[in-house]
């Protein structure tokens, strides 16, 4: 009967009461059990009840360990149906769907740092939106803007670490904004996402890069003492699968997190970003406002910068790479930089 089973024999009957009682008033303390009126009487009297022969469900004014059992294996199914087995952080099934999630995370980084990779330009957005009369800033246009973004292979920043450049009206001189951004998985038991930290230059190091052109080849990199994380900015990448031929990922900054003092506007800056990969484009959303919620850089309405993905050599916006001045005053609306908030500041 219950737990009593791990008594037995003449000698251990004074031991097998005393654990009874111990249990039963454990049991009756966690579950709770008082005796009514009625149960009372029933109890002295010891009639109508549970068991056989109408046996009472109370022993000297106590429940018999019969009815505890049954009450407390109740309370216990009760429970396990209440609870999911996943709830808890430390089940196996959470672990392994953590363990699961995490290396699908992995397989999906290599395919997004290859797709991340790149030279993006938006200058057909800006032809589109200029031959319908939409003008920059306050028009609700977009400006010019080409980024580059190149995995940077050195032993002393480890792995998936890459190096990001964005610049005006296609002239590589005209850098507004350098990054380094550090991508891995996340061990995470809902979502099989991407954590793409972002980092600041430190000035010696930013003004070494400015000397090279900004090409990340050319400077003797150190470890992370050199650069500056923009803590609350990280980016988190969705893998959504493949549209087509193309793998797309999605990505998000956690809202109201990312907060960014901008020695040019001499104010925090709130920055929201919604940014949108796959193999053909990069679409950023990016757009930040000051500590009164006026609004400082990124498009007015809230529509992306989409860039496309430039194929090499042979594409005909490849001159916004090398910047080749003739092309470059040509086809460029020479967006002024006065009228955007420059820099590695923002």
């Amino acid at each position: 009967m219950g737990f009593v089973g791990l008594f037995g024999g003449h000698r251990a009957g004074a031991a097998r009461k005393d654990g009874v009682c111990r249990w039963r008033g454990r049991a009756r303390r966690l579950n709770r059990v008082e005796m009514t009126a009625d149960d009372a009487d029933l109890a002295e009297n010891g009639n109508g009840g549970v068991g056989k022969d109408n046996e009472s469900p109370f022993v000297d004014g106590v429940l018999r360990d019969s009815v505890l059992e049954t009450i407390w294996r109740s309370q216990v199914k009760e429970k396990r149906a209440a609870r999911p087995v996943e709830s808890s952080q430390y089940s196996m099934h959470s672990t392994v769907r953590r363990i699961a999630h995490y290396l699908k995370a992995k397989e999906s980084m290599n395919t997004f740092v290859n797709l991340f990779e790149g030279e993006f330009d938006n200058y057909e957005q800006v032809v589109e939106e200029r031959q319908k009369g939409i003008k920059p800033r306050e028009g609700g246009g977009h400006e010019h803007i080409h980024c580059q973004l190149k995995l940077i292979s050195d032993p002393t920043l480890n792995d998936n670490i890459i190096f990001a450049k964005y610049y005006f009206d296609g002239n590589p001189r005209a850098v507004f904004r350098s990054r380094i951004y550090k991508v891995w998985p996340v061990l995470n038991e809902e979502s099989r996402e991407l954590n793409m930290r972002i980092f600041r230059l430190y000035e010696e190091l930013e003004q070494e890069l400015r000397s090279k052109n900004y090409d990340p080849t050319q400077v003797e990199w150190g470890d992370e003492s050199e650069l500056v994380e923009l803590y609350g900015c990280n980016v988190y990448w969705n893998d959504e699968g493949e549209d087509g031929n193309s793998s797309v990922f999605t990505g998000y900054m956690k809202e109201e997190c990312c907060q960014v003092f901008s020695p040019v506007v001499g104010d925090f800056l709130h920055i929201y970003d919604d940014l949108l990969l796959n193999d053909t484009h990069l679409s950023v959303n990016d757009r930040g406002f000051n500590s009164e919620g006026d609004f400082v850089y990124g498009n007015r309405i809230g529509l992306p910068y989409v860039m496309r993905r430039l194929t090499g050599e042979d594409d005909p916006l490849w001159w916004t790479v090398t910047g080749e001045e003739e092309a470059r005053k040509a086809k460029s609306f020479n967006t002024s930089l006065k009228t955007y908030v420059r820099s590695s500041d923002t």
